[in-house]
C-alpha cells in the first residue's frame, strides 16, 4: 500500500458503511473528523426519495411521516447474487423491495418508475460526500482511501469503486476495514505486537489478526462472514416483536393492514426498533408501542435485556466461531495468549455480552472499544497520509479462494491467505479440435469443502481463429491487484495476441 503524490493534496478516508457512513479527511498533514447534517458524526447510507427528489443528508427527522421512500443497506446487496439469497425480510432489510435485474444482481425500482443498482445508490451517496466535502476542505478535493470488509470478493471491490469514481472521486486504495482500523488504534495507543480486530458493522463480520512491528501491518489470517452483521441482530428483534404480537393477539402483526399502508408501518416498525435496540446496552428492557398494529389505544410489548440476549445467542455463537476459524487460519500457530490488544469495530460490536466474551476468549489481552465507529475512516485517512513514509506498508490477503471451475473440482488460481498484489501465468488449450472459442468459469470458494463455492464471473476468449484439427493454446494471466481486485488478460500462442483484456473483472459478471 504505497501511493505516489505530494502531502499538500488534501484527501479523505471513507468508511462506506452497510448503515452509516463515516468520513476523516486529510488537509495541510491533519486528520480531522468531519461532522454531516445537524453536526452528527455518522451520514445514514440510505437514499431518501419522494416525486423524483434525492434526501441524502439531514434525514433522521420525520422522514415517514412525511411520504420518503428509503433504499437502504445496499453494501449488504452490492456484488451478490438474487437468486442465491433468503428474501424474507427484503422489505424491512433494504426498505424498498428489491428486484432481479438483467445481470442477476440486486436493483431497486423508486417512485420515477426507473430501476436503480446497487452501484447506483451508493454512487448517489458518494456524490453527496464529495460535494459535501468540497464546501470544508476545497473544491480540487477528489482523493480517497476507502474501506471495505476484509471479506469482500473481487466483484464486490470493483463495484464499491465504480460508485465512487463514477462521480468524481480518485479512488487512490481500497483497503480492509480492520486493517484500517489497526492502522488508526496503534497510531493513537502505540500498539505493536499481535492485534485482533473484531469488525461487526451493520451486514458483515470480520475477524482478523494482524502483526504489528513499527509502521509495518501484516495480517496474518483474516476470516468473515458476509451474511452476519447487525442488520441480523435487528431482525431478531423484530421477530421477537412479531411473536408476542402473535401470542397476543392470535394473529400476524401487519394483518389487514392494506398494501398501500404496508410498507410505511413496515419502515416505522424498524425505524423505531433499531433506536430502541441502542439503548438495551444501557436499560434492562425496551417498550413497544404496537398500538397502531392492534387496534388499541395503548397496547404494548416489553422486550427484556436477557430474553433478547438469549434470543440473539446463535447469533453471538456464530460470531465467536469466526473468530475460533480466524485464529485457527493463523500460520504459526499463535496461543490466545500472545494476543496483546483486541480492537471493537462497528456498531454491532456494542452489543451486550460482547465485550465480555472476548475478554474471557483472551483474558491477556487489553480489550479497546473506544471511537468504534470512528476508527476505519479515521485509519483510511492516516493510510494516506502516511503514504510516502518508505517504513509503512500495510499487506492485506485474500480471505477466499479464486478458483477455476473445472471437472472434477475447482482448479484454485490464488489460495486464501494470498498477499496482495499476486500474479499468475497458466496456460490452457481448447476441448475441441478448431474451437474459435473459450469459455472460463471463475468462482469463490470458502473453507475446505469443493463444492462450497459461487461463482464470480464467466470470461469468454473469442478473438482467435483455429485449424480445423488444432487446439488452439491460450495463456492467461491473473493479476490481483493492492486493492484485492482481479484482472486477467488472455494471449494466443504461439503468436501472443490478445484477445481478452478483462482490467475489471467485474465487467465479466
Amino acid at each position: 500500500f504505497l501511493i505516489a503524490m505530494s502531502t499538500d493534496t488534501p484527501l479523505v478516508g471513507i468508511d462506506f458503511g452497510t448503515t452509516n457512513t463515516v468520513v476523516h479527511f486529510v488537509k495541510n498533514g491533519k486528520v480531522e473528523h468531519y461532522s454531516f447534517a445537524q453536526n452528527s458524526d455518522l451520514l445514514p447510507t440510505k437514499v431518501f426519495y419522494k416525486g423524483g427528489e434525492r434526501l441524502i443528508t439531514g434525514q433522521k427527522g420525520n422522514w415517514i411521516q412525511n411520504g420518503y421512500g428509503v433504499v437502504k443497506n445496499v453494501k449488504r446487496a452490492i456484488g451478490k447474487r438474487f437468486d442465491e439469497e433468503d428474501h424474507d425480510h427484503d422489505e424491512e432489510m433494504f426498505g424498498t423491495a428489491p428486484k432481479k435485474g438483467a445481470d442477476g444482481l440486486y436493483w431497486f425500482t423508486l417512485d420515477d418508475g426507473k430501476d436503480y443498482s446497487c452501484v447506483d445508490i451508493a454512487s448517489m451517496i458518494f456524490k453527496e460526500i464529495l460535494e459535501l466535502l468540497r464546501k470544508r476542505v476545497g473544491q480540487e478535493l477528489s482523493d480517497a482511501v476507502i474501506s471495505v470488509p476484509a471479506n469482500f470478493n473481487t466483484t464486490k471491490r470493483s463495484l464499491i469503486t465504480q460508485a465512487a469514481t463514477s462521480v468524481g472521486w480518485n479512488v487512490l486504495s481500497i483497503i480492509n476495514e480492520p486493517s484500517a482500523a489497526a492502522v488508526a488504534a496503534s497510531v493513537e495507543k502505540n500498539m505493536n505486537g499481535l492485534i485482533l480486530v473484531f469488525d461487526l458493522g451493520g451486514g458483515t463480520l470480520d475477524v482478523t489478526v494482524l502483526e504489528v512491528v513499527g509502521d509495518k501491518y501484516k495480517v496474518r489470517a483474516s476470516f468473515g462472514d458476509p451474511n452476519l452483521g447487525g442488520n441480523d441482530f435487528d431482525m431478531a428483534l423484530l421477530e421477537m416483536v412479531q411473536e408476542d404480537f402473535r401470542k397476543a393477539f392470535n394473529r400476524e402483526m401487519f394483518a389487514g393492514i392494506s398494501p398501500k399502508r404496508l410498507q410505511k408501518k413496515k419502515l416505522q416498525l424498524m425505524d423505531s426498533l433499531i433506536e430502541q435496540k441502542e439503548m438495551l446496552n444501557t436499560t434492562t428492557s425496551i417498550t413497544v408501542d404496537v398500538s397502531d398494529y392492534a387496534d388499541d389505544d395503548e397496547r404494548d410489548i416489553v422486550i427484556t435485556k436477557d430474553k433478547y440476549i438469549h434470543r440473539c445467542r446463535p447469533l453471538l455463537e456464530r460470531c465467536m466461531d469466526v473468530v475460533q476459524k480466524a485464529l485457527a487460519l493463523v500460520t504459526p500457530k499463535v496461543p490466545r495468549n500472545d494476543i496483546r490488544h483486541v480492537i471493537l469495530v462497528g456498531g454491532g460490536s456494542c452489543f451486550p455480552t460482547i465485550d465480555q466474551r472476548l475478554t474471557n476468549e483472551f483474558p491477556s489481552a487489553e480489550i479497546y472499544g473506544e471511537k468504534r465507529m470512528e476508527l476505519v475512516a479515521k485509519g483510511c485517512a492516516q493510510c494516506g497520509k502516511m503514504r510516502l513514509r518508505p517504513d509503512f506498508h500495510v499487506f492485506d490477503q485474500l480471505t477466499t479462494t479464486i478458483a477455476i471451475l473445472m471437472d472434477p473440482e475447482p482448479y484454485p488460481v490464488f489460495k486464501a491467505g494470498t498477499a496482495f498484489p499476486s500474479s499468475l501465468k497458466m496456460n490452457l488449450e481448447t476441448d475441441e479440435p478448431g474451437a474459435t472459442s473459450f469459455e472460463m468459469t471463475l468462482v469463490e470458494m470458502r473453507g475446505e469443502k469443493i463444492n462450497d463455492y459461487h461463482k464470480l464471473c464467466s470470461i469468454v476468449s473469442s478473438e482467435f481463429s483455429a485449424k480445423e484439427t488444432e487446439h488452439k493454446r491460450l495463456e492467461f494471466i491473473f493479476n490481483l491487484s493492492d486493492d484485492g481486485i482481479l484482472s486477467v488478460q488472455t494471449y494466443t500462442l504461439p503468436e501472443r495476441r490478445l484477445c481478452v483484456n478483462n482490467t475489471d473483472i467485474s465487467i465479466a459478471l
